[in-house]
């Protein structure tokens, strides 16, 4: 059953077909992340820039542990859950 991914941008969950819930496996984060595109390739142009960088206005992180992003070499346990959220700033 492998990681699963919580996902707050709605965009994203509507590109995806709004899943109910949303698995996947990996090493680290990348690969999960990586899975999770493989699964929804329809989340790749909102999470990945053109050189597969995580947009700086996408936030990651596992198991909620700190408000810092994670690295995508970050390690993962099977059992994790890995957030992906967007930024969003107001003027």
């Amino acid at each position: 059953m492998g990681n699963e991914v919580k996902i707050f941008h709605t965009r994203m969950l509507r590109a995806m077909g709004d899943p109910e819930a949303v698995y996947v496996d990996g090493a680290n984060v990348g690969e999960c992340l990586d899975d999770l595109v493989r699964q929804y390739p329809a989340a790749e142009p909102l999470l990945f820039d053109k050189r597969h960088n995580v947009f700086n206005h996408m936030l990651v992180f596992v198991n909620a542990e700190s408000l810092k992003k994670v690295e995508l070499a970050k390690p993962v346990r099977q059992g994790d859950t890995i957030i992906i959220a967007t930024l969003f700033s107001a003027g």
